[in-house]
């Protein structure tokens, strides 16, 4: 387990977390390309299972040649190894998105067999692996879902 993870791990901790990492994560990869499947997840309050995935198809052109779900490989023997390298040929026009992938995430409520998000209420597509191990962002989201829950049966 690298410095990164072992630090996402600790930091979850002192929000009373036990975080399981699904796959290994870099520093210097926080966009989707690099990951596949699930990335996170978590329990809250013995209630609410928390789970963050890299979704959808990637299909990406560099300097003229197209790959389909790119891995490491495709990328490494393109020089592309980190983020800096993946914008760097971004912005030089040589690396082009076809299809991309994302993070997203899902609260699923055990007491009440649902789930909290949904796409039709809720955004709960990611921008980089920073935001999908947002901890405190998950927990402020459940706390408010229950605040409103408790409002509406107070009713």
């Amino acid at each position: 387990m690298n410095n990164y993870m072992q630090r996402k791990i600790a930091k979850a901790k002192e929000e009373g977390i036990d975080l399981f990492l699904g796959q290994n994560l870099y520093e210097n990869k926080q966009d989707s390309i690099w990951y596949d499947g699930l990335i996170a997840s978590f329990t809250y309050n013995n209630r609410y299972e928390v789970k963050v995935v890299a979704t959808g198809d990637t299909k990406v052109n560099i300097d003229g040649c197209t790959y389909k779900f790119p891995n490491w490989d495709d990328l490494y023997e393109n020089r592309i190894k980190s983020d800096h390298d993946l914008f760097k040929k971004l912005n030089n026009g040589t690396f082009g998105w076809l299809e991309n992938n994302w993070f997203e995430y899902s609260i699923y409520d055990k007491e009440k067999d649902d789930y909290l998000t949904d796409f039709l209420e809720t955004d709960n597509v990611l921008d980089d692996l920073e935001d999908a191990l947002d901890i405190k962002g998950y927990i402020s989201f459940i706390n408010e879902y229950e605040k409103e829950n408790n409002k509406e049966r107070e009713r």
